[in-house]
């Protein structure tokens, strides 16, 4: 073989490397994996493309490259002058597909950061357990014979936490919850999950405070009647009006 079937060979090699990259690139950039991986893929993909061009270049010949390359982009614009609507509909069918492609990718992107954003309102490093799951499910007759999840648990593993301070867990914190009706005065809202807990669930919850604080231990052992809402609870009981000091009822008790 000789030399001059070196660029050949090389050019070829490089332009179904770096094709197989680019694409891959784009594949795994709807994955979970994209900003980690699509950097070593994409980059490496285009430069190999970039050296298939040149060593294509240089087995083709420069002087025949340029001589046909000024003769293709005459016959190119000539074929567009004289087909108008065709190169029109042809343009027109490249851009829709990049736009739904680019929209695609955005959307799939702003799905993922709304599931994200959502989950860390609840805590990406908080362990819920419960005796039924979070969404409906078929096989509950299998779920109902499960041990109750009683809020005493949280004391054993609270002092195994302190015993263990190099454990990965950091505090349980026991909380009950059931649906109620809040009201104030003539002003109702139903169906509203009611969390009754301790003060350590403000350590574990990240939702910011607009007004107040959370409850503190004291309050929270001595069963004080104050409680923390949220902003459209406090919107529909008080509205144009701040809620701080003001007192609500849940079936029959009075919470500040």
């Amino acid at each position: 073989m000789g030399m001059s079937a070196i660029p050949g060979i090389i050019w070829r090699a490089c332009l179904w490397a770096g094709t197989i990259g680019v694409l891959a690139s784009f594949a795994t950039g709807f994955t979970p994996l994209g900003p980690d991986v699509v950097p070593y893929l994409r980059w490496p993909g285009a430069g190999l493309l970039l050296l298939a061009a040149l060593f294509g270049v240089i087995d083709y010949g420069w002087t025949r490259f340029w001589h046909e390359l000024n003769e293709s982009l005459r016959i190119a614009f000539a074929q567009i002058r004289a087909n108008k609507l065709r190169s029109a509909l042809t343009a027109l069918g490249v851009i829709i597909g990049i736009v739904a492609v680019t929209l695609m990718g955005t959307a799939i992107i702003g799905i993922d950061a709304g599931v994200e954003s959502t989950l860390s309102g609840l805590g990406d490093d908080v362990l819920y357990v419960s005796k039924w799951p979070w969404k409906q499910v078929d096989d509950w007759w299998n779920l109902r014979n499960r041990r109750d999840v009683d809020i005493t648990y949280a004391t054993p593993m609270n002092d195994y936490i302190a015993a263990h301070p190099d454990s990965a867990l950091k505090i349980a914190v026991p909380a009950v919850n059931w649906n109620a009706t809040v009201m104030r005065g003539e002003y109702r809202v139903s169906n509203i999950n009611i969390v009754g807990t301790g003060a350590d669930l403000g350590r574990i919850v990240r939702s910011d405070m607009k007004e107040g604080r959370f409850f503190t231990e004291i309050e929270a052992k001595s069963g004080r009647n104050v409680a923390v809402i949220g902003f459209d609870v406090a919107d529909a009981l008080f509205p144009g009006d701040s809620p701080l000091g003001k007192t609500l009822r849940i079936r029959n008790q009075q919470y500040t």
